[in-house]
């Protein structure tokens, strides 16, 4: 017990989810369940954030308490149509056990994620075998396949968007010629302004030291508005996040730490951002999960056009924007323009977002933000 009890503790820093997680092995009604273990649906019954509730069970597979096991789901009949160790060995294109149906696999909407209690913290003799993962299962903790229970489980996105899942399972990636398809996910991209004249006229040293700076600011930002960072190249970042709104705010959040001031002020570093969101696939690069697609094309586009301190987006962000912020008069400094990107058939819409005069008039960008109207959706 004293050993169950000490790696709760590495899973979580949470007293009350530790207390909740212990729960798990303790009653014998939980017995049966301790195959399909459910993030979201557990973190609603016990009215906690299902955020921080997840990360706990990720530390618990890296303790060695829980395993990670990927469902693929029939859209058809709503029948798991698969179980995996591994996200490698989840097909692009499936066909259905049950109905016969072919179907393509989504992260966000076919694939989900679930946990199990190892054998070793299991109480003797309440083993379940790995057969029960593919029976319906009732009650207040766990999911079946009826509609209304479909928001409460962890999608592969979910999982992938999460920093440290991404840290954890390092080995969770793709094959070489896998690709995963994604219904939904939000792209940011930022860049230096000059930064190779920066290198040149202040120093290499110094200006790499402002450059790693100004990934720690990012990634703060990022993760503080649920995002991940997915890759840096050169001095830009591609970031992305489950919805628009937690771009934007990231996105502002970042931009309040920029021009960022070298130490010794021989010099300044600015940002400029771009955000673009709707369909992408999921694939392997450098043995890590990347995103590829005209959304993420495009995204890469919008950021081009912006401006030092400057943000712009496009027209899907602007709506989600107008749902959400609801206070300040922001939209005094949004413009907005039909362009032209590369590679695209039909003009888009886009708008700008001048950050410095914003912030003339009202000071800082993030506290000028009403963040109680910004909500994710799953």
């Amino acid at each position: 017990m004293k050993q169950l009890k000490h790696l709760i503790q590495q899973s979580t820093q949470d007293m009350v989810i530790g207390d909740k997680l212990m729960e798990l092995f303790e009653p014998t009604k939980f017995s049966t369940d301790l195959d399909y273990l459910q993030p979201f649906r557990l973190a609603d019954h016990w009215q906690l954030d299902r955020r921080a509730v997840l990360e706990s069970f990720v530390r618990g597979c890296q303790v060695g308490l829980f395993a990670l096991h990927w469902q693929s789901h029939c859209p058809h009949c709503g029948n798991r149509a698969g179980q995996h160790s591994a996200i490698s060995n989840i097909e692009t294109t499936q066909q259905c056990s049950v109905c016969g149906h072919d179907y393509e696999n989504y992260l966000d909407e076919t694939v989900e994620v679930s946990f199990s209690v190892t054998p070793k913290y299991r109480k003797t003799g309440v083993f379940t075998p790995t057969v029960a993962l593919f029976k319906p299962k009732t009650g207040p903790l766990f999911l079946t396949t009826s509609p209304e229970h479909s928001g409460q489980k962890v999608t592969g996105k979910d999982c992938l968007l999460l920093p440290l899942f991404r840290e954890v399972f390092k080995d969770q990636t793709l094959s070489e010629h896998q690709s995963l398809n994604i219904r939904h996910i939000t792209v940011l991209f930022t860049d230096i302004v000059g930064s190779t004249a920066i290198y040149h006229e202040f120093g290499d040293i110094p200006a790499f030291k402002a450059v790693q700076n100004h990934f720690d600011i990012l990634r703060n930002a990022v993760e503080a508005h649920q995002g991940v960072i997915v890759k840096t190249i050169g001095d830009a970042v591609m970031a992305v996040f489950h919805d628009e709104a937690d771009a934007l705010l990231a996105a502002l959040e970042a931009l309040d730490g920029f021009p960022y001031n070298h130490p010794d002020q021989k010099f300044q570093l600015t940002i400029k951002l771009g955000i673009h969101s709707g369909s992408a696939i999921a694939v392997n690069l450098n043995d890590r999960i990347d995103y590829f697609g005209t959304t993420v094309n495009s995204a890469a586009r919008i950021q081009g056009l912006a401006g030092g301190s400057e943000l712009v987006f496009s027209e899907p962000v602007y709506i989600r924007w107008q749902e959400t912020m609801k206070s300040g008069d922001w939209v005094n400094y949004v413009h907005q323009e039909t362009v032209q990107l590369k590679g695209l058939l039909s003009p888009v819409t886009i708008y700008r977002m001048d950050v410095l005069a914003w912030r003339t008039h009202h000071g800082s960008l993030d506290s000028s933000l009403n963040h109680g109207n910004c909500q994710t959706v799953a």
